[in-house]
């Protein structure tokens, strides 16, 4: 960390511990998302930078959408378990763990800082991870099997589209027809679980904001699945969409033209594995299949990074070491082959 960077670090750190003092910072305005941004930077001075982007990867993926707006002395373990649930059934329980460590690390300062009394996550317990189910994916005979079963379904379209792109499962749902343009998915706002309910999620800057470019196939499987939600809304009527506004326009909604809930998309998932009988995988497995397949036919690692949303390609090759192990003894050639004009 350079001298600035650090100086500037200390300053916010000094200026939040003296609005504590001076009591003009008090848990009845402090947000949790506020607190997470000054911890992470007093954090800054004392991690390695590895460590702080692990931080700061769980508090930005999956604590401030959910739970960051909540006033701080109003956590409670209840929000705390509900977040923590909903990481593990969107993510996994690994993901849901490491979230639970990262919050609690932060409300532990926040109890020692004197604005909680005590650190609601100390009642929650760890999720069990199934390793077997660790970033497990299909072999292709499975693939084709599930495909093949979910083709009749009105979801079909949310399916292949992850398959083909990684897309998040919160990325699928909050995906708009406006966003599209051409053969580009341009990735501006999530549908998220929010306190039981659901929520729109944007990214903060517009470097947040990612384009993913599709192939014919997948670009024709979306008009079908245009033509689909255009005959469901000719059904429905006037009572076809959504109560608000903000969710207009989505691609992947209810029979009715709502939002669809994060869990009950999943609970489609999960019958359509049943009824297709493969194996049990989490939906973000869907997003582990796309890079092993983008590795297999030969795709780099910053232009996969790139696909996917990872900023570092380097955090993409530690995410994905199994991956790209392939690759890594395939670049292990005699010298004399090496030499050797093709």
């Amino acid at each position: 960390m350079s001298g600035k960077t650090q100086a500037e670090a200390l300053a916010k750190v000094a200026e939040l511990k003296q609005q504590l003092v001076s009591g003009t910072l008090s848990d009845t305005k402090l947000t949790l998302g506020k607190y997470l941004t000054h911890w992470l930077e007093h954090k800054k001075l004392e991690v390695k930078p590895r460590t702080h982007e692990y931080y700061k990867k769980y508090a930005e993926l999956y604590i401030r959408p959910h739970i960051g707006g909540t006033k701080l002395g109003k956590l409670t373990t209840q929000d705390v378990r509900r977040t923590l649930m909903t990481v593990k059934d969107q993510v996994s329980a690994d993901a849901a763990n490491k979230t639970r460590t990262v919050l609690s690390g932060a409300l532990k300062q926040a109890v020692r800082d004197g604005l909680v009394p005590r650190n609601p996550v100390e009642a929650t317990t760890p999720f069990k991870v199934d390793a077997s189910l660790k970033d497990h994916t299909w072999e292709a005979p499975e693939t084709l099997r599930f495909l093949e079963t979910a083709r009749t379904h009105r979801l079909f379209a949310a399916f292949y589209l992850t398959m083909t792109t990684g897309m998040r499962h919160a990325e699928v749902l909050g995906l708009r027809w406006g966003d599209i343009e051409g053969d580009t998915l341009h990735l501006r706002q999530s549908l998220i679980n929010l306190n039981g309910g659901y929520a729109i999620s944007t990214p903060k800057t517009p470097k947040g904001i990612r384009r993913v470019v599709v192939d014919a196939e997948t670009l024709a499987v979306m008009e079908t699945h245009r033509l689909l939600q255009a005959e469901e809304q000719r059904k429905a009527g006037e009572s076809w969409g959504p109560k608000s506004a903000e969710y207009s326009d989505l691609i992947f909604t209810t029979e009715n033209g709502r939002p669809i809930h994060p869990r009950n998309f999943d609970r489609v998932w999960y019958g359509l594995m049943e009824r297709a009988q493969v194996r049990r995988i989490r939906f973000h497995d869907l997003r582990h299949m796309h890079v092993s397949l983008l590795n297999k036919a030969g795709m780099d690692a910053r232009t996969i990074a790139d696909r996917i949303g990872h900023t570092d390609p380097a955090f993409t090759i530690r995410r994905y070491a199994h991956v790209f192990e392939e690759q890594r003894r395939a670049a292990a050639i005699p010298l004399l082959e090496l030499l050797t004009p093709r």
